[in-house]
C-alpha cells in the first residue's frame, strides 16, 4: 500500500506580523517553520519518501527499521500568494479563492515551476515507489496542493499532464484539500509503470 499523506500541523497564523504577510512568505518559501510536534509521524513503513521542508523532516519519528528518503520532487510547490489574491480578496474569500486561482495558475502554467517540470517530479516519485517490491508499506509525505496534484495525476492515469483541466475534478474550491496527516492511499500494484 502506498499512503500519500500532507505534512503534519506548523504554524499557518504567525502571533508576531500579519497573517497575510505571513502566508506570503510561506508561500513563497522564505520562512519553513517547525512541526507543532516535533516527532509526531511514526509511520510503520518499510519505506518513507518525504518533502524536504522542515515541517516534515522534523515531524518524522526515525526508526531503524524504516528507510527514509527525502524527495525534492515532493518539497512544497512554491506559490506568490500576493500574485494570487489581494489582502482584500483573501479576508473576504480566505482559502477557497486560494485553491480557486492556484487551479487557475495550474492550468495556465504560472508557478515559478513549470508544470512539466511538476509533472516529472511525480514520475521520479512514482518510479521510486515502482523500485518496492509489491506489498511494501509505503509512505509519501508531502503538501497539499502537491498532493492534490499527485492524487489528480493517479486518478486520470497521467492524462493530467496533457489535460491540465482535469484539475477542477480533484481540486474543489470549497473543499480542504486533506487534514494535517491525512491524504489518499493506492495499491502499489495500481501504479503506472515507470
Amino acid at each position: 500500500m502506498i499512503n500519500f499523506i500532507k505534512t503534519p500541523a506548523y504554524e499557518t497564523r504567525s502571533r508576531n506580523e500579519d497573517v497575510f504577510d505571513y502566508l506570503c512568505r510561506l508561500g513563497l518559501q522564505l520562512i519553513d517553520p517547525p512541526p507543532q510536534q516535533p516527532g509526531v509521524l511514526d509511520l510503520s513503513a518499510n519505506l518513507v519518501l518525504h518533502s524536504p521542508m522542515r515541517r516534515v523532516k522534523e515531524a518524522l519519528a526515525l526508526s531503524s527499521k524504516t528507510r527514509f528518503v527525502e524527495m525534492h520532487s515532493l518539497r512544497e510547490i512554491p506559490f506568490d500568494l500576493a500574485a494570487f489574491v489581494t489582502r482584500e480578496e483573501w479576508g473576504k474569500y480566505g482559502s477557497a479563492l486560494i485553491r480557486d486561482r492556484f487551479k487557475e495558475a495550474f492550468i495556465k502554467d504560472q508557478f515559478p515551476i513549470k508544470r512539466t517540470t511538476l509533472i516529472e517530479e511525480i514520475k521520479q516519485v512514482l518510479r521510486r515507489c515502482n523500485d518496492e517490491p509489491v506489498g511494501s508499506n509505503i509512505f509519501v509525505v508531502s503538501h497539499s496542493f502537491r498532493l492534490k496534484i499527485i492524487e489528480a495525476f493517479l486518478k486520470t492515469e497521467g492524462r493530467l499532464a496533457d489535460n491540465p483541466e482535469l484539475i477542477h475534478k480533484y481540486l474543489k474550491a470549497e473543499e480542504q484539500t486533506y487534514k494535517f496527516c491525512h491524504g489518499f492511499s493506492i495499491s502499489n500494484n495500481s501504479l503506472p509503470p515507470s
